[in-house]
């Protein structure tokens, strides 16, 4: 790929992952008060028992549980939760239409890096929901981002090479 290409591909990519994050952002707003707490630790009290103690490991362990089903609860989380599966799917779209367009060797190469770089950005956008979501799905989800980037890439990339 030329040199112009080349700096084509990576502008596409930057400012596609930017575009596409920041329409999201623009469209679908955050919740206006995202900073709610719960009383979960008021109610536990934890601090009444010795630091380090079963007692307080256990209370600790439930005040921590209380907490996490708060959080999961709150208009801030679910707006992660949609966010993420917006910007992965986003990704994807990216991916395949970039995979589709190999032929134009910039423009394709563009919009697979950027579907990639929004794929990472659902991560780090939405780190609040990622962090909560079950791990078999966490892989779930990247096993398809990869198998998507491995199979494509071999059928339109390798493909195109080997011709």
């Amino acid at each position: 790929m030329s040199l112009p290409k080349t700096f084509l591909a990576i502008g596409i990519a930057i400012i596609l992952a930017v575009f596409i994050s920041y329409g999201l952002h623009v469209i679908y707003e955050s919740p206006t008060n995202p900073y709610q707490t719960s009383n979960c630790y008021e109610t536990y009290n934890c601090n009444q028992y010795g630091y380090g103690s079963q007692a307080y490991i256990s209370c600790k362990e439930l005040s921590d549980k209380c907490s996490e089903e708060y959080e999961k609860q709150t208009p801030r989380y679910q707006h992660a939760k949609n966010s993420f599966f917006i910007l992965v799917i986003l990704g994807i779209i990216s991916i395949v239409l970039g995979m589709s367009l190999v032929e134009l060797e910039g423009i394709g190469s563009g919009l697979i890096g950027g579907g990639i770089l929004i794929t990472l950005w659902s991560l780090v956008y939405t780190w609040q929901y990622w962090f909560t979501l079950n791990k078999y799905l966490k892989l779930f989800v990247l096993g398809v981002v990869l198998v998507t980037l491995i199979y494509l890439g071999y059928k339109k990339i390798e493909s195109k090479i080997s011709k």
